[in-house]
């Protein structure tokens, strides 16, 4: 028997633990370009708590769902959407509402997740790890420098930033790792 479909939603500011609660939801309906996806793996980051305790509230509306990042299949397709996207695992980015159990959002806002790659490695695969990619691409570190990666904690496992590797190669650069806050003395690896 499948469990039914919750929400953790927030009706107003304040401490997360106060003010976050499990509802049910319903199937939400899926509309012209859209996909429904079925949430597996959602971590929970400062980027989510922060705008739970009001930090955004001008730009928040209450209630909302919190989650920038998470992992999910796809469910359901709408009109004019892939029908053959339908089972494949995806990070449904471009909005909040990932701590849910199943996420409505415009296909086009679904990047795939290669098979090789876990649920829980892809749901922290968007925010911290792009803006480190990014930030190695724009300090544009030259072959023999050495750069810092934190590791980070994924239930009892701790994963490198998936994309690291991607730029390691490229810059010809060295990958110094801290694992679980602390920092080793910087060397080359």
């Amino acid at each position: 028997m499948t469990q039914p479909p919750l929400r953790m939603i927030a009706h107003r500011f304040g401490i997360p633990m106060e003010v976050l609660a499990c509802e049910p939801l319903g199937r939400p309906p899926v509309a012209y370009g859209e996909v429904l996806v079925r949430m597996t793996a959602t971590p929970i980051n400062p980027s989510d708590l922060i705008p739970v305790a009001g930090a955004y509230a001008a730009r928040t509306s209450l209630p909302f769902v919190p989650g920038y990042e998470g992992t999910g299949t796809i469910e359901e397709v709408g009109d004019n959407v892939d029908p053959g996207l339908i089972g494949r695992r995806v990070l449904p980015l471009g909005s909040a509402g990932c701590w849910q159990t199943l996420k409505v959002l415009p296909a086009d806002w679904c990047i795939l997740v290669p098979d090789d790659v876990d649920d829980d490695e892809a749901a922290t695969a968007y925010i911290n790890p792009l803006t480190a990619l990014l930030m190695v691409r724009r300090m544009a570190p030259q072959p023999g420098d050495a750069v810092r990666n934190h590791r980070r904690r994924v239930g009892n496992r701790s994963h490198p930033d998936p994309h690291d590797r991607i730029d390691e190669g490229a810059r010809g650069c060295h990958r110094a790792l801290a694992v679980g806050g602390r920092k080793p003395p910087l060397r080359t690896c």
